[in-house]
C-alpha cells in the first residue's frame, strides 16, 4: 500500500520521486488515517493528495514536526482525482526550499532542554471545505522558515529524524494573489504519515523484516574407510539459525574420528608385533618375498629387485 484514503480523498508520500510504502494503516477514528512510512536521510519528498469527485471546493493544509508548512486548494471540477502536492516552502516569488528528512540534531549537553514537540516524526495533511473569494491583488507574503533545533540526546528516544529545509530551488514566479481562502468548519480528515527508520519500523514489528537469502554450505570431500562411512551414516542437517549446534556437532564427529584413527593404529601396531610385515611405497611399489631361514621364528627378508 502507497496512499491513505478517506471517503473520495487519498494522499500519498514520495521520497525522491518514488511513491512511499505505508505501513501499518490505522482509521479507527472518524476523520483522522494514520500510517507509518520509512524515513531517508537527505532524501527530499513531497506531499501528494487528489480528490475523485471535487464536488466543492477544499483546501489542504500541512503540518510537518508540528509546523504549518504550506498548503494548496482544489476547486475545480475538472481537477477531479487529478493529483496537487506540495514539495517544500517558498521563500520568495521565484525560490522554494525542499522538504528533506535529516538526522535529528542532538548533543549530551546537559544544560540544552530544548523539549521535543509533541508532534515530531509526523507529516499531517489536514483537508477542509473551503470558500473561494475573489480579491485585489497584492503582493504574496512569506512565511520565516522555523529554526533547526538541538535537543538532548537522552530525550530523542526513537526520533531519530526530523524534517529540514533543503537549500533553495528555482520554481515557477508567484509573486502576487489574488484569491483568498477560507476553511468552513472542522477538517472533513487528516491524514498523518508518521515518519521513522526503515530499521527502526521493522524493529518494532510495523514494517516487516527483508526475507533471510538461503546460505548454501560447501560439499564435504568424500573420505574413504570405516572413519568416514560411520560418519557418512549419520543424516546432519545444516540448521543456519543454530550454528552453536552446528559447532558442537562438528567437535563431537572431530573427536569421534580421532578416535577411529588412534584404535586404528593401535591395531596396526599389534600387527606388526605380531610379525606380519607390509611394505609400501608410493613412489616406487617393491616387491618383497619372505624367506625363513632355518632358525625356527626368525624371518630372513630378502629384496629381490
Amino acid at each position: 500500500m502507497t496512499s491513505l484514503s478517506f471517503s473520495t480523498f487519498s494522499a500519498w508520500v514520495s521520497i525522491d520521486g518514488e511513491k512511499a510504502r505505508v505501513y501499518g494503516v490505522d482509521s479507527s477514528e472518524a476523520d483522522r488515517v494514520t500510517g507509518w512510512i520509512a524515513s531517508e536521510v537527505d532524501k527530499p519528498f513531497e506531499i501528494s493528495w487528489k480528490d475523485s469527485l471535487v464536488e466543492f471546493p477544499t483546501r489542504g493544509r500541512i503540518y510537518i514536526d508540528g509546523e504549518f508548512s504550506g498548503g494548496k486548494s482544489l476547486c475545480r471540477k475538472q481537477d477531479a482525482n487529478k493529483p496537487t502536492q506540495r514539495w517544500g516552502m517558498r521563500i520568495s516569488a521565484t525560490e522554494q526550499r525542499p522538504y528533506t528528512f535529516a538526522h535529528l540534531a542532538t548533543t549530551d549537553d546537559d544544560s540544552v532542554s530544548n523539549t521535543l514537540p509533541q508532534s515530531i516524526g509526523q507529516i499531517e495533511l489536514e483537508i477542509s471545505q473551503a470558500t473561494i473569494e475573489n480579491i485585489k491583488a497584492q503582493p504574496r507574503s512569506y512565511r520565516d522558515l522555523p529554526p533547526e533545533m538541538v535537543f538532548n540526546e537522552r530525550d530523542k528516544k526513537s526520533y531519530d529524524h526530523h524534517v529540514k529545509f533543503g537549500s533553495p530551488v528555482k520554481s515557477r514566479a508567484s509573486s502576487f494573489m489574488d484569491k483568498k481562502w477560507t476553511g468552513i468548519g472542522q477538517p472533513i480528515v487528516t491524514f498523518c504519515f508518521k515518519y521513522r527508520p526503515l530499521a527502526i519500523l521493522q524493529a518494532e514489528g510495523i514494517a516487516p523484516l527483508p526475507p533471510q537469502a538461503p546460505k548454501h554450505f560447501p560439499q564435504v570431500p568424500k573420505q574413504e574407510g570405516r572413519a568416514a562411512n560411520t560418519i557418512a551414516s549419520r543424516s546432519i542437517t545444516l540448521q543456519e539459525d543454530d550454528v552453536e549446534a552446528l559447532e558442537n556437532r562438528a567437535l563431537a564427529l572431530q573427536a569421534e574420528s580421532n578416535d577411529i584413527k588412534a584404535r586404528l593404529e593401535a591395531i596396526k601396531k599389534r600387527k606388526r608385533r605380531s610379525g606380519d610385515v607390509k611394505v609400501e611405497d608410493q613412489a616406487n611399489s617393491k616387491r618383497v618375498k619372505r624367506e625363513y631361514t632355518t632358525v625356527p621364528g626368525e624371518i630372513e627378508v630378502i629384496d629381490l629387485t
